[in-house]
Parts: C-alpha cells; structure tokens; sequence
C-alpha cells in the first residue's frame, strides 16, 4: 500500500513473495521470537480478520528496511477467461508482526520475501505439522501416527523427518542436474580414455614385429 514495492509480473529486480498458512502458535513450536508487533492469536483464525506476519527478507527487500507494523499488503492473482493476462487484487492484509527469516516459506532463499497467514479452522489438503520431542525423533513416529488415528481415524502421518535434515526444493532440483551431469561427464571421460587406448593400443601393435 502506498506504492512501496512496485508490482513485477516477472520480478525483474530479483524477488519475489512466498506465502504460507500457519496456526497461531506456530512460531512459538519452532521458538522463534518476534522481533517486531505481535504473532497470530485465535481471534486472528476468524472470518473477515486479514491480517499477516511478514519475515524479515520481506522487511528488508520489499519494505526497504521500513517499520511494517500497520501496513498493508494484498496479492494479486490470475483470473480465468478469455484475457489470461488479466490479474484480480485480493483484499488488503494489516502486518501485525514481524519475524526472522526462518526459511520455511517453500524456500530457503533470503531473497525470497515470505508472508504468513493465519491457518482457517477449516483448511484442507496436505498439513505439515511442527512437534517437539525427546529423543530422536523418528523413532517417535509410530507414537505420533497412534495419536493422530486416535483424534481421527482419518488422519494419516506421512514423511516423518527431523527438521535439520529438510532440504529446499529448490536445491533439489538443483542437486538432481548436477548429479547428472556429473554422470555424463564421468561417462564421457571413460568413453575418451577407451578411445585413447584403442588407438595407441593399435598403433604400438602396427609397429611391434
């Protein structure tokens, strides 16, 4: 709002925003502090109440290290129909706080700008779930499933890690190309070196008596 960050179909200047749902005591399962305003409460769950917590990435390149506390804040979105290039405003989002960069927001890049919504009570699909405890923690998974069949029968835990060893997607994708072309070069390398063998391995037998 108010022209703080020019809207970049492509982001030509290098960011761009993230957005994520957490519940309200979100940040506090990970034990991060807030290191301006507020985190999300319960009330912040009920119908009408935007509001959002911006990372610190956002504070610092889509704010210019500005105050974010009460300001406002919207997405755009692509509109299905004849005009694809078409792009409708969502409403406007109040900043009630402000976090470190914590890396969870689908990328571990600081330069991606990360914004939090409140979770809705109602909200389906895949949920990844934050819990301390005791011990190594994937040995803590079978508790974990029976706790979550108990609540309902429903539920299913899959993709049991700790949080260290999560990687980024991104990195990934990444480490996936590197790795083949790693493998091509090997194969190219050992196919040149057969090739050099054959053919001083042919010239010393046309010269040996």
């Amino acid at each position: 709002e108010g022209g703080a960050a020019p809207y970049h179909r492509d982001f030509p200047d290098g960011y761009r925003v993230s957005s994520v749902e957490v519940e309200p005591g979100y940040f506090d399962a990970l034990r991060v502090a807030v290191v301006a305003g507020r985190g999300f409460s319960a009330s912040d769950q009920e119908a009408g109440r935007h509001v959002v917590v911006v990372n610190q990435s956002f504070v610092d390149r889509v704010l210019g290290g500005r105050n974010p506390i009460g300001r406002h804040v919207r997405s755009r979105y692509a509109t299905p129909g004849p005009r694809p290039g078409d792009w409708e405003p969502g409403p406007w989002h109040e900043i009630v706080g402000a976090v470190p960069h914590l890396g969870t927001t689908k990328a571990t890049d600081p330069k991606v700008a990360g914004v939090y919504h409140p979770l809705a009570p109602d909200a389906a699909g895949p949920l990844h779930v934050a819990v301390h405890v005791r011990g190594d923690p994937v040995a803590f998974a079978p508790r974990l499933r029976a706790v979550a069949a108990a609540v309902d029968p429903t539920l299913r835990v899959d993709a049991v890690a700790r949080m260290d060893t999560l990687a980024d997607p991104g990195n990934e994708f990444t480490m996936f190309w590197v790795r083949l072309l790693a493998v091509v070069s090997a194969v190219a390398m050992l196919l040149s070196l057969a090739g050099i063998y054959a053919v001083m391995s042919f010239t010393v037998a046309r010269r040996t008596r």
